[in-house]
């Protein structure tokens, strides 16, 4: 029985902070000089300021000093109390019942986990503008690490949930290439039909051309007509884009990945600052880091994956009580919104961690920990507080940690190092040596920026949906 995981697309619109994406970019890049600082009227008609930066100098863009930094506005989202209540229930029920969700992994799907029981409720949050097409169209779309491909609507599909998004009108872009035949994807609440296309990719100046792409033709479903983002710009390996790739040599290839191979970044890796605070931004960085946005130094981890940025995780210990994670692996996606785990090793857990509703036992919160080895066999141990696994809403509190028994082809427990790990730290996913850096985030940015009351909910993301046939998936 597969467990699925809520769609990238549905997500609540809701009140916005100006948040980046970052992009390093080599300095003798001509797509720096000419895409960028002589054609930045052409990109979308955004400012404001982003974490680590100084306020934008001219429209869309601008530097982090002393790098090569180039900054794209991203904005983000909050849910609403329905949809936090719906989240909150599901939590809980994931603590209390039998039988726990089940994630397989099956064929060629470009995405690990999807959930349609919160198709409302667990959603993502952060989105980002790219261009496809020559002349440009633009569509809001999520980043995310658990995702291997780009996917934007087509004009052709004129469904509901279609209507309520930007769609690529296909007859005014003169670089794009659709091919026969079509992708059908299951989804949870609905489903997804599209053809395999590519044309010119642009993200605030940095172009790839005949990048592929899948262009959706129908979308049916809860899951689509509530989203309130047009598509998912992966993050991923490419080994989660065979969806594209077909196994076709050369095809499929994520957008980041070649943008390196065509030297366009600076560095083979790219970064990621989740805020935690709901009305102030978070980062993508593609290329690099933005030093602004941690503190200390970064540890790296040796990838044990080819398809997943996944690590070798080794013991948890939750106040006096050490956790045996037995070899468990762990998947950094910044689309899953919490840590979930196997029952074995979160049920450990969660008699320390558990807040109640009320937050009455607040106080009584133990601090997790979780030892990792780095690249050099010297363990590293990261450490989540109440204050950075619970989530406040208006009074009312709720531990983000769930269960989930995820079902890869290999013997090892898997735990998902979702947002509520990323927004205590930075992120950095280096492609060349297939490692996964971690440092504290640096969250004392943006002063400007408006302030959270108390009771505020410190929020998290959660995406993307494929083949559930479990009524709470």
């Amino acid at each position: 029985m597969a467990y699925t995981k809520t769609s990238a697309a549905a997500a609540v619109l809701s009140l916005a902070a100006i948040a980046v994406v970052c992009l390093y970019v080599n300095e003798n890049s001509e797509t720096i000089k000419e895409g960028l600082f002589l054609r930045g009227e052409n990109l979308p008609q955004v400012s404001g300021d982003g974490p680590g930066v100084d306020t934008m100098q001219f429209v869309g863009a601008s530097k982090v000093e002393g790098s090569n930094a180039i900054t794209v506005p991203m904005k983000r989202h909050e849910r609403t109390d329905d949809e936090h209540e719906k989240l909150s229930q599901w939590i809980d029920h994931t603590h209390s019942r039998d039988e726990h969700p089940v994630v397989e992994k099956e064929g060629n799907h470009q995405r690990l986990i999807a959930e349609t029981a919160l198709q409302n409720s667990d959603l993502v949050e952060y989105f980002g503008e790219v261009a496809v097409g020559t002349p440009p169209q633009y569509f809001k779309v999520v980043f995310d690490t658990g995702s291997g491909i780009l996917w934007v609507p087509s004009n052709l599909c004129d469904g509901e949930a279609c209507l309520d998004h930007h769609r690529l009108v296909e007859h005014k872009d003169s670089s794009l290439q659709v091919e026969d035949g079509y992708v059908n994807i299951k989804y949870g609440t609905g489903n997804m039909r599209g053809r395999r296309a590519n044309s010119l990719v642009e993200v605030s100046g940095v172009k790839v051309g005949k990048q592929d792409f899948l262009l959706s033709t129908n979308e049916d479903g809860v899951v689509f007509r509530n989203g309130r983002f047009d598509g998912v710009m992966g993050l991923g390996k490419e080994e989660l884009a065979g969806i594209l790739s077909k196994n076709e040599p050369g095809r499929g290839t994520p957008f980041y990945i070649n943008a390196m191979k065509q030297n366009l970044l600076a560095e083979q890796k790219f970064s990621i600052f989740v805020s935690k605070h709901m009305q102030k931004p978070g980062a993508v960085v593609l290329g690099g880091v933005n030093p602004n946005l941690y503190k200390g130094d970064i540890q790296y981890h040796k990838g044990q994956s080819n398809a997943y940025w996944m690590l070798a995780m080794d013991s948890m210990k939750v106040g006096d009580k050490v956790v045996d994670t037995m070899d468990a692996r762990g998947i950094v996606d910044s689309g899953t919104s919490l840590l979930v785990g196997p029952p074995q090793i979160i049920n450990e857990i969660l008699p320390y961690v558990k807040v109640n509703s009320d937050c009455s036992n607040y106080d009584e919160l133990k601090t997790l920990e979780l030892n990792l080895k780095d690249t050099s066999g010297t363990m590293v141990t990261y450490k989540l507080t109440p204050e950075d696994y619970v989530m406040k809403r208006r009074g009312s509190c709720k531990t983000g940690i769930a269960i989930m028994q995820i079902q890869l082809k290999m013997d090892n427990p898997i735990i998902i190092l979702g947002d509520t790990f990323l927004r205590k730290y930075y992120s950095v996913f280096d492609h060349k040596t297939n490692s996964v850096g971690f440092a504290e985030a640096n969250h004392d940015l943006n002063d400007n920026a408006p302030n959270q009351t108390p009771d505020d909910v410190v929020e998290e993301q959660q995406d993307e949906s494929y083949n559930s046939d479990d009524p709470y998936a």
